[in-house]
């Protein structure tokens, strides 16, 4: 009895946890957790800033936004991204810059809507705020600087 190839199915392989943690999925978690610590160091300098040194909030925002930033740049470039899509480093740095001051800019409307709209405190409209920033920041990163190819 022969077997016909062409009347098989085909079974597509079904990728195992090794094959996607080699990836994308490591890069997204690794991401994640340097954003978790990146947003401790941001939103304990904020209420530092706002409640001891008495800055403005929105002024206190953005630099402890920036603080955090600077965590993120050095760990996605020292060891959560493996690809670099910019030679010079510093077009490198200036862009990944240019997008966190996008995602500072997303990051200062979108506290100025939760806490003008609704009766939300800067203290809890931060957190909405830096889930949406946070994947902004990794889906422009990831497309425009540590990728050969952009995904979504």
């Amino acid at each position: 009895m022969s077997i016909d190839s062409r009347h098989m199915l085909r079974v597509s392989r079904v990728p195992r946890f090794a094959d996607l943690w080699g990836g994308q999925l490591r890069q997204f978690v690794l991401y994640g957790a340097i954003s978790v610590a990146a947003l401790a160091v941001d939103y304990s300098l904020l209420i530092f800033l706002t409640e001891y040194v008495g800055i403005y909030y929105l002024v206190s925002a953005s630099i402890s936004f920036l603080a955090g930033m600077a965590l993120v740049y050095v760990s996605s470039v020292g060891f959560i991204f493996d690809e670099r899509r910019l030679s010079r480093r510093s077009v490198e740095l200036t862009s990944f810059a240019a997008i966190g001051v996008a995602g500072l800019v997303l990051n200062g409307l979108l506290l100025w809507a939760i806490t003008s709209g609704t009766p939300l405190s800067y203290q809890l409209a931060k957190l909405p705020t830096a889930g949406i920033v946070f994947l902004f920041n990794y889906v422009a990163r990831r497309n425009l600087l540590f990728s050969t190819r952009s995904w979504l």
